[in-house]
């Protein structure tokens, strides 16, 4: 198709090949032909194929009425108004195209004349853009339009509140290259008179969801400021907004919700979203922020009546009072005197806090949302850390600093001192939730996950606020509180949990408290919270804690204390009883788990001369997992359990703090298969009956019958210790190469499905013998019928480096891995899933891996470097389509994921084109592209050509 004869007749028949078939290979024709229609320079952009299309689509009665038509052709205008548009804009301005305010035109009129709802959301992104690009006045001109006039129509004024919100959006959407100065000074001129959404002549009722949505994105706008706060950025549209006919709409959908009614009525999510990121805003105590709190807050604080039939919405009650607390409560109790309104509106609006935490009968949501608000709250807080001073920083602006810093922390630490009482009565509240009932060990597993996963970060604050789980809001808001106000007192913990063992849970994030509790403790009291051992010893064990168990003494201690629970179990013959309180087995297991953990920081820290005495010392420990792996499985110990044990035992196993006698192994060959995997691929030091190729065979025979989620589970520790035990053993000439290639050859020739697993075991051959036997596998595997639909997030694994580059290094064996990479380079769904991206990534580093080997001819690796780019380009093309639809809901970090994946594949991409200099003559037939690639003289040159393909 060429856009330039002025022909738009076959990307008609395209559009409706797409719409009534959905036809994937016409739609990339499109996006192939607009990506290129701009690439002659001063080309008019209003007579390139999109907005023909546009101008037919106008202009076909059917075209215009039909929904799947004008929405695929708007979607279309959008992806060359924001995809190509701004690139070509960057280039010098001999190759810039030109009729941009004819082609605004065209997508104004377009939004008068299109009649459905999808059509004109997209088409309002191009006129928003085009605004952004051509308009150095975009206020004037917004507010104008916004503004209408005596003969403007209701429409009219919609569309223009459309193209607002538009505007804003793209603003804030890093992925649309308007360039930074651009960007940043239209975003300053608009967030400095964001007044004007508040001017449209709109009053109707059924136009107040519009208001709200155009509304509540200036204020999220302003929340994203790149300098100072909301307040201070527009003070006008915050004067103006207490008094705005949307303002008022929102107080009586927000009162209605809050009042006790039957049936109960419900604050639209949309109005309640607005009014929280309002008062979010409110940092600042001024006129416009109390007249804002002082009209929302009182709904809220209404006396419930105790009407049995009247029901409250609590969780619009919860989510108000949390997002103005979470803001404004500092100014207010460092500001305001305690016998204004203000202040006592607030001291209402903190004790129904209190009351709905207290309150057993509170609903989860709300329950969440109060402590969304709490946890923000006690953010803002937190003092801040003075950084050391840099050796280039400037000494009087770093004395300007910390002077701020200081007056900062001092202004914090009074409000603190304000607030104790009421931020001391929520975190007794917060204990009493997290004590009074009795968790099922299950149920502690999101605490788990949390504390785990901030152990591995280096223990450092998320700064993550929202939990929809109502256990972890709870825990996270508690820690947080005892952060700020240090640790509750012992009668304090005491009162609200009588029982020691519900107080792990309320100790654990102190050290010193949480060693208390530890040798206080009875081994039945550890059963309780038993799931919160592992990762409470995990968080303060780590040598580079300086305020955690640290030090020999108390590590050793930890480890006895532990050490001597599980000798008890064994003793009074608790073992894996199922009807025990204390949830027998896995409780038992997750003692274990926690005495694992500390046994290796105690080893580490006596080194490696310690390691028999340990032995020794942890006896029971080994005796307990001993135990379960050999126990029975039954409704008191499941294959979960048996599995954790035999991992704590591999464990041990691989630190030499046990050993796995020889008479041990036929007693394990009668156990599950993981089990068996696990232990045997552990044990090998320490047992010379798994040191010889007959016990790998028997290992690999176990991998084989695992599931595909033990077998992920199992797969880095199995395949670590044997591939490396093989190794060695080939090294000393215990074992001889060509042995183990048969072995591992006959053993994936009977299993061809776990390819990953024999290509770790193939790198452990001999250099020389591993690119035949990787080849080898590879041919297996994607020889199976299902292979060509290998998901990316298999094959990706599969083709790293270390199993490729041996390969494409060889004469040999490269040429074969090229036929592959044509073939897993054929048109597939995968490209244009969301993981597309991905995938092209993992090929163009085979192509890479090829190219830097020299074994196959640079015409070859030319023309599949084409096709490569071809699926690069379904990739992009599909996002885009998607991206059309989607865009409100993709967060920041996806983003900065997609920016990341589309360098990385053009680094691969870049490299993989050095090939293109090497061939004497291109074809006649090769794309322009080509032929650039062929003169670019560094990567980066090639990196540029293949971002402008």
């Amino acid at each position: 198709m060429n856009s330039d004869d002025g022909s738009v007749t076959d990307a008609i028949a395209a559009v409706a090949h797409f719409t009534i078939h959905g036809d994937s290979a016409s739609n990339q024709e499109l996006m192939h032909a607009i990506d290129h229609s701009l690439e002659s320079g001063c080309t008019p952009a209003a007579h390139t194929i999109a907005p023909k299309l546009l101008r037919w689509a106008m202009e076909d009665p059917e075209a215009r009425l039909s929904a799947g038509i004008s929405t695929y052709v708007s979607i279309l205008n959008r992806h060359f108004c924001v995809q190509v548009l701004p690139h070509r804009l960057a280039q010098p301005l001999d190759r810039r195209p030109v009729g941009l305010e004819e082609l605004l035109q065209l997508y104004v009129m377009a939004l008068h004349r299109f009649p459905i709802e999808s059509s004109r959301r997209q088409l309002a992104q191009c006129v928003a853009l085009l605004f952004i690009l051509v308009e150095d006045h975009l206020v004037g001109r917004l507010r104008t339009w916004v503004r209408g006039g005596d003969s403007t129509s209701a429409d009219e004024c919609r569309m223009a509140l459309q193209v607002f919100v538009a505007v804003v959006e793209i603003l804030g959407d890093r992925r649309v290259a308007i360039g930074s100065i651009r960007r940043a000074t239209q975003r300053r001129q608009l967030q400095e008179n964001l007044l004007l959404v508040l001017e449209s002549p709109l009053t109707d009722g059924a136009d107040s969801p519009l208001l709200v949505r155009a509304t509540d994105a200036a204020v999220r706008f302003l929340l994203e400021a790149m300098y100072g706060e909301p307040q201070e950025v527009a003070a006008t549209f915050w004067e103006a907004l207490p008094t705005s006919t949307v303002w008022h709409h929102c107080l009586r959908c927000l009162g209605a919700a809050s009042a006790a009614s039957s049936p109960p009525a419900t604050c639209p999510e949309e109005v309640l979203n607005m009014v929280c990121n309002v008062l979010r805003c409110q940092t600042i105590v001024n006129a416009a922020a109390e007249a804002l709190l002082s009209s929302a807050l009182p709904l809220v604080l209404e006396p419930i009546t105790s009407s049995p039939a009247a029901t409250v919405d609590w969780e619009t009650i919860s989510r108000v009072i949390a997002a103005a607390l979470e803001a404004s409560t500092q100014a207010i109790v460092t500001q305001q005197p305690s016998d204004v309104p203000l202040f006592r509106l607030f001291s209402s609006a903190a004790d129904r806090l209190a009351q709905l935490l207290q309150s057993p009968a509170t609903p989860t949501a709300a329950v969440c949302h109060v402590c969304e608000g709490i946890s923000a709250l006690t953010q803002a807080l937190q003092p801040t850390p003075l950084p050391q001073m840099e050796p280039d920083d400037d000494l009087d602006d770093f004395a300007e600093f910390v002077e701020q810093t200081h007056a900062s922390n001092a202004e914090k630490s009074s409000a603190v001192a304000q607030l104790t009482p009421f931020l001391h009565g929520c975190t007794r509240a917060l204990a009493a939730r997290l004590t009074q009932r009795k968790f099922a060990q299950e149920e502690w597993r999101s605490i788990v996950a949390y504390v785990t996963r901030q152990v591995a970060e280096g223990d450092t604050e998320d700064y993550e606020v929202a939990h929809d789980d109502v256990q972890l809001a709870v825990f996270t808001t508690y820690e947080r509180l005892t952060a700020l106000l240090g640790a509750l007192s012992v009668e304090e913990i005491n009162t609200e949990a009588p029982e020691m063992g519900q107080r792990l849970v309320l100790v654990m994030r102190d050290s010193n408290f949480a060693l208390h509790w530890l040798d206080s403790a009875q081994p039945d009291d550890l059963l309780v919270q038993s799931a919160l051992l592992p990762c409470c010893v995990a968080r303060h064990l780590p040598s580079t804690s300086s305020s955690g168990w640290s030090n020999e003494v108390a590590a050793v201690r930890v480890m006895d204390v532990l050490i001597q629970a599980l000798a008890t179990y064994q003793e009074h013959g608790v073992h894996w009883s199922a009807g025990s309180a204390s949830g027998g087995a896995h409780a038992i297991m997750d003692v274990a788990r926690a005495t694992v953990t500390v046994a290796l920081a105690v080893a580490e820290r006596l080194g490696p001369d310690s390691a028999g005495h340990l032995r020794e010392r942890i006896t029971p420990l080994v005796s307990t997992l001993w135990q379960c792996v050999n126990s029975a499985t039954d409704g008191s110990v499941t294959a979960e359990t048996h599995h954790v044990a035999a991992d704590g035992l591999a464990t041990l196993l691989e630190a030499r703090l046990a050993i796995l006698p020889d008479a041990a192994v036929d007693l394990l060959k009668h156990q599950d298969a993981y089990t068996q995997a696990v232990l045997f691929a552990t044990g090998g030091a320490s047992t010379p009956s798994l040191n010889t190729l007959e016990a790998l065979a028997h290992t690999l025979h176990c991998i084989a019958q695992l599931s595909s989620e033990e077998t992920e589970a199992a797969e880095t520790r199995v395949c670590r210790g044997l591939v490396e035990r093989s190794r060695r053993h080939c090294e000393a000439g215990e074992w001889t190469s060509e042995a183990l290639v048969t072995l591992l050859d006959s053993w994936h020739a009977q299993h061809p499905q776990l390819l990953l697993c024999f290509l770790t075991f193939a790198v452990a051959v001999p250099v020389e013998m591993q690119p035949a036997l990787l080849l080898a596998g590879f041919t297996r595997f994607f020889s199976l019928p299902q292979s060509f639909d290998t998901s990316t997030r298999e094959l990706s694994p599969v083709l790293e480096a270390r199993f490729v580059h041996p390969i494409a290094a060889s004469p040999v064996t490269a040429p074969s891995l090229h036929s592959l990479l044509v073939w897993l380079l054929n048109s597939h769904p995968s490209f244009t899933a969301a993981d597309g991206g991905r995938r092209v990534r993992t090929l163009a580093e085979c192509g890479r891996a090829l190219c830097e080997g020299g074994h196959v001819p640079a015409l070859l690796l030319t023309e599949t470097l084409a096709t490569c780019v071809a699926r690069w380009q379904e990739h992009k093309f599909a996002s885009a389509l998607s991206g059309g639809k989607g865009d409100e809901t993709c967060s920041d970090d996806d983003t900065e994921g997609d920016l990341q994946m589309s360098q990385e594949v053009l680094k691969q991409l870049s490299m993989w084109s050095r090939c293109v200099s090497a061939v004497p003559e291109l074809p006649a037939t090769a794309p322009p592209w080509l032929v650039r690639l062929q003169s670019a003289q560094d990567d980066y040159e090639r990196m540029e050509v293949l971002k402008n393909v």
